[in-house]
C-alpha cells in the first residue's frame, strides 16, 4: 500500500505541464517500492526490452500493444499498406480499444485525433489504476500519465516549427 504516496503526488491533467520531473517521481518511490516495482516504473520513462517484472505493468504492455496494433492498422488502411508486419503479438483483446481507435481517426483534425487516442490511453490507466486503488497499479498509472502529460507539455508551436524545418533540411538533403 502507497497511500501516502500516493496522496502526496500532484495531481495530472492531459493537457498541462505536469509540476513534478520524472526524475523526482521515481526518487520518492525508491523508499517504499520493491526492486521489481522501481525497474517496471523506471521503464515507464526509458523503455527496455525486459519482460515487465509486475502483473501491472504486464497489463498495461498487453493493453498499450493492442492500441498500437490498433494505430498501425488505422494508419496502414489509410495508406493502403498490409500492417501485419507491423502488428505484435499480446495477451487478451479488448473490443473497446479497437473501437476508440478507430472513433479516434474519424476526427478532422491530427492534433484532434492523437488527443482522443491519448485520452484512450488516460481512460485504461483509470482503469489499470482500479486495480489497486492504493498499490502498485494506482503508482505504476500515474508514472505512465506523467510521462503522457510532459509528452503534451512538449507539443507546442515553437517545437513543431523546429520539427518542420528539420523535415525539410533533411528532404531537402535527400534530393538536393
Amino acid at each position: 500500500m502507497f497511500t501516502y504516496l500516493l496522496a502526496s503526488l500532484p495531481t495530472l491533467k492531459l493537457t498541462e505541464a505536469p509540476n513534478l520531473s520524472a526524475e523526482a517521481f521515481l526518487a520518492s518511490c525508491e523508499r517504499f517500492v520493491s526492486v521489481a516495482g522501481q525497474a517496471d516504473l523506471q521503464a515507464v520513462f526509458s523503455p527496455t526490452e525486459d519482460p515487465p517484472s509486475t502483473a501491472v505493468a504486464a497489463t498495461w504492455l498487453a493493453w498499450e500493444t493492442q492500441w498500437r496494433n490498433a494505430v498501425a492498422q488505422q494508419r496502414a488502411a489509410r495508406r493502403r499498406l498490409e500492417a501485419s508486419p507491423y502488428l505484435r503479438s499480446h495477451p487478451g483483446y479488448r473490443v473497446d480499444i479497437a473501437l476508440r481507435v478507430a472513433e479516434a481517426y474519424a476526427r478532422e483534425t491530427p492534433l484532434a485525433r492523437e488527443l482522443a487516442l491519448t485520452e484512450l490511453c488516460w481512460r485504461l490507466l483509470d482503469e489499470l489504476a482500479l486495480q489497486d486503488s492504493w498499490g502498485l497499479a494506482a503508482l505504476y498509472a500515474y508514472a505512465v500519465k506523467l510521462r503522457l502529460a510532459w509528452r503534451w507539455a512538449g507539443l507546442t508551436d515553437e517545437a513543431g516549427w523546429v520539427a518542420l524545418e528539420a523535415a525539410v533540411r533533411q528532404l531537402e538533403a535527400s534530393h538536393g
